[in-house]
């Protein structure tokens, strides 16, 4: 934009890959990013099954949520797809790969700003690592957590008015908008005004005065509605934040809080592991990696604005979800990586391009390595949803094939896979939704076999009775 810095700090770093070696590499990612995110392969999951139906009849923000625009969102793909599962995972898809692209316009604005110039091949590899990251899995492929995605999506389009109200001052309407969309899609959205500013407060040291004064006018409006925004959560959901939310942290419980945040960070660069000891292991790898990165920084004396801004942010990221921790076994919760992910994968590739001047060979492997980890895991993750999927869809197509009024017992429903949750909740609404209940008498549900015993299929119960699950009316 014609917003520029007074001068440019320019580091000259040797050229990471050449030509041909890094369209290859783009060639690849894309194609592998694409076939992980093809919507054919995934279907509704767990309370899928509860939440679309209820937006589907205008209900938003229930459950003490205050996260409407999620559900409009559902309500939205309903009316578009209606129970065609690909539909709202094309959502998903796209919702993912914007925030790709829109991350590439913020990356290059904040170096800009900050009289930094990094070359297009490290930007687009900087988002490609969050585009290939496979550590926040559950927002791209479980249609309800889509939260994240859509958050980080409408934060980055209130970024975007916001730059571009500096010089048409009316779009900052539509920048107020975004951050209001933003703060009832979901709680990630608050990180906004830290961040920006942050980038204010040092771009300012390489701006002209009357862009300064611009950018800080077009910022005071978000503040003032950040303001109003809390007392209007406080009446939707009786609290700024629940005890679920901030529970560890309201009773400061130290221990609780440190346990999440090695968690949380070390999540960050590991897939679910169920050993223990294995992930204590890879945790102290990946610390030395990180310490050895930051201190061939230091040393060589390249650290920057746009280093340490992409370093606070990521860190800071873990705050939102440091009371509530994070699953080092199974997917479920790794949508509280999504935010921070964004900034992790730009910071690492960052910084092993700021080393590839004396080490040019160190840091193009490490740049392959980790683009090469991430698309790995990405789809190992999309290949385990895939079949979470394929469980429940099975299992409602198993129910749509029995004669009319019939009486059927399930007995091991599926309640997970590999922690992803398939029928842990919304059973029963998901028969209501799917099937017309006109076609089945009653469904015994029996789950009396560990799951274990049973490949492709995990059972979680304390009851060996089972439950019964009679329908008199319609289904959705």
């Amino acid at each position: 934009m014609q917003a520029l810095p007074k001068h440019h700090s320019t580091h000259v770093a040797a050229d990471l890959f050449p030509a041909k070696w890094f369209k290859a590499l783009v060639v690849l990612a894309a194609v592998g990013l694409g076939w992980a995110l093809w919507p054919g392969r995934f279907y509704f999951l767990n309370d899928d099954f509860i939440h679309i139906p209820m937006a589907s009849d205008g209900t938003l923000g229930h459950h003490n949520s205050a996260r409407h625009i999620n559900d409009f969102s559902l309500f939205l793909d309903h009316l578009l797809f209606g129970k065609w599962a690909p539909g709202y995972h094309l959502t998903n898809a796209l919702l993912h790969v914007a925030n790709v692209f829109m991350l590439g316009w913020l990356f290059q604005l904040v170096s800009r700003t900050f009289g930094i110039t990094v070359p297009r091949k490290i930007i687009v590899l900087m988002v490609l690592g969050f585009g290939l990251y496979a550590f926040h899995a559950e927002t791209i492929f479980w249609i309800l957590s889509r939260t994240a995605s859509l958050s980080l999506l409408l934060v980055l389009l209130s970024w975007w008015f916001m730059w571009q109200a500096i010089q048409r001052w009316w779009l900052v309407f539509p920048s107020l908008a975004c951050f209001w969309l933003a703060l009832f899609t979901y709680e990630t959205s608050w990180l906004l005004l830290p961040y920006l500013l942050l980038w204010w407060y040092w771009a300012r040291q390489t701006m002209e005065q009357h862009l300064r004064k611009r950018l800080l006018m077009v910022l005071w409006p978000l503040v003032l509605s950040w303001l109003l925004y809390l007392p209007l959560r406080q009446h939707l959901i009786q609290g700024v934040l629940g005890h679920y939310e901030a529970g560890n942290v309201l009773q400061f419980n130290v221990a609780a809080l440190a346990t999440n945040a090695y968690k949380l960070f070390f999540r960050s660069f590991l897939p679910p592991i169920s050993t223990p000891a294995v992930f204590v292991s890879l945790s102290v790898v990946i610390a030395v990696c990180m310490v050895a990165l930051m201190y061939s920084c230091y040393r060589l004396q390249v650290i920057n604005k746009l280093w340490k801004w992409l370093l606070i942010c990521w860190l800071a990221s873990y705050s939102l979800f440091i009371s509530l921790g994070i699953s080092v076994t199974g997917y479920e919760s790794d949508r509280y990586l999504y935010f921070s992910s964004a900034f992790l994968a730009a910071w690492v590739l960052y910084s092993l391009y700021l080393i590839s001047r004396p080490y040019r060979a160190l840091a193009m492997a490490g740049t392959t390595l980790f683009l090469g980890y991430h698309l790995l895991f990405l789809q190992v993750a999309a290949s385990d949803y895939q079949t979470a999927s394929t469980i429940t869809k099975s299992t409602i197509e198993q129910l749509q094939q029995q004669p009319a009024n019939a009486t059927v017992t399930l007995v091991n429903l599926p309640i997970t896979f590999k922690g992803i949750p398939t029928f842990r909740y919304g059973f029963a609404e998901a028969i209501a939704w799917q099937l017309d209940s006109t076609r089945v008498g009653s469904i015994r549900v029996m789950t009396a076999i560990n799951s274990r015993r049973m490949p492709a299929i995990t059972v979680e119960s304390d009851k060996d009775e089972g439950s019964l699950i009679y329908f008199s009316d319609t289904g959705r």
